[in-house]
């Protein structure tokens, strides 16, 4: 998930299949490689998963977060989301 420009949308997507959440952040993944993050849970932005691959499930933990899809999986230290 790389950090960069993003377009900025007010609507959750509604192919959104997990989210994680860390202190500030909101991570939300699903199809297509659907990835966007919001600090407010309202304004979401897409950002490049670094995959062409559907992800299914993120969470976050010392550090990282982590998405899974159904033939790939990615690890981020936070400050890369």
């Amino acid at each position: 998930m790389a950090h960069g420009p993003g377009s900025s949308s007010g609507v959750v997507d509604p192919n959104f299949r997990g989210h994680a959440f860390d202190h500030d952040i909101y991570v939300g993944v699903g199809t297509g490689p659907l990835v966007q993050t919001s600090t407010d849970g309202i304004t979401w932005t897409k950002r490049d998963s670094g995959t062409p691959f559907s992800l299914c499930a993120i969470a976050y933990g010392k550090g990282l977060f982590v998405a899974v899809g159904n033939a790939w999986s990615r690890s981020l230290r936070r400050r890369h989301v």
